[in-house]
């Protein structure tokens, strides 16, 4: 894929927010997540599923 998608959503909980972030990462449907407010991030780097704020 060559194209950028942007994709926005809501959880109820951050602990839902997290869940699906790791599910998008681990199954290579997102190069990155963040999750809002606290700005943390989910990402793979150099093999393994990675979390940062």
């Amino acid at each position: 894929m060559s194209e950028a998608l942007v994709v926005i959503t809501t959880t109820e909980t951050f602990a839902e927010a997290e869940r699906l972030a790791h599910q998008l990462i681990a199954r290579e449907l997102a190069a990155c997540v963040q999750i809002l407010p606290q700005m943390t991030s989910v990402y793979r780097w150099q093999g393994k599923i990675e979390q940062a704020n």
